[in-house]
């Protein structure tokens, strides 16, 4: 084999060994067209998904529904999504080994990393949106993580610090104890709020026995079972508005019970 014929060999060989390697490490076409997520366009969702059963659009936002699963969009790229008799096929992300627990500030793919792809994401704009793991809830304001409200879906998967809105928590129980109501909530009721889309869920009212009703979500931002940053319990009890012998406002809120 003269050098010429050689060096033909070696170039051909090398041409077969990148293509190899090309097909091997970067995912072809129809792989990266199996899943859509965050961002995706109208023609990305519909070429993975099919045509929708129905939509519903209101200026610059719609809803793409499959059976009960649904897609929202907003200025044509997906915002949000529900998973529901018919499975989505969307993905934020896997999970990966050892990845480090969700805390305060934490980006959308280190949550992913640690929980994989939501069940449900709903973003209400001004740059917040929610994450849903069965009834646990992960909150983004501007791309990370500003709190969220643990109901068994996260254990493990965060670290010990509890995020909370609102300073109504610091007042001694006593304080309050003529304006509070503790509650006890089916776990029946409580997930079907939880199913809701948020503006409807923030509006909700869950309803006693006895009678009586309450919001689901107080006047501050908290919500019924959600974790107490100062004990580490589910807040149970439902504290009224009221004003201190000072004058100044207590929104409602709900709170742990005291030890």
């Amino acid at each position: 084999m003269n050098v010429k014929t050689r060096r033909n060999s070696l170039i051909v060989g090398l041409i077969i060994a990148l293509a190899l390697i090309h097909c091997l490490v970067l995912p072809g076409h129809s792989q990266a067209s199996t899943v859509f997520g965050l961002g995706s366009s109208f023609s990305e969702v519909k070429a993975i998904m099919g045509t929708p059963i129905s939509i519903s659009q209101v200026g610059n936002y719609a809803t793409w529904y499959y059976g009960t699963s649904s897609v929202d969009f907003g200025n044509a790229k997906v915002t949000g999504w529900r998973q529901g008799s018919r499975t989505l096929k969307v993905s934020t992300g896997y999970v990966l080994p050892g990845a480090s627990p969700i805390r305060i500030g934490s980006t959308a793919a280190q949550v992913t990393a640690v929980m994989g792809t939501p069940q449900s994401v709903s973003t209400l704009g001004f740059g917040s949106s929610w994450w849903y793991y069965g009834l646990s809830t992960v909150e983004f304001e501007n791309g990370v993580v500003a709190g969220w409200a643990d109901h068994g879906d996260l254990t493990g998967k965060t670290t010990l610090q509890r995020f909370y809105k609102g300073v109504e928590e610091a007042i001694p129980f006593v304080t309050v104890s003529r304006y509070a109501t503790a509650l006890n909530i089916p776990k029946t009721q409580t997930t079907a709020i939880w199913q809701l889309p948020r503006t409807e869920r923030v509006q909700s009212t869950v309803r006693l026995t006895s009678g009586s009703s309450f919001p689901f979500v107080a006047e501050n931002g908290s919500h019924y079972g959600q974790i107490s940053q100062l004990t580490g319990r589910p807040k149970t009890v439902f504290v009224h508005s009221y004003y201190q012998s000072d004058g100044t406002y207590v929104r409602s809120h709900y709170r742990s019970l005291p030890h």
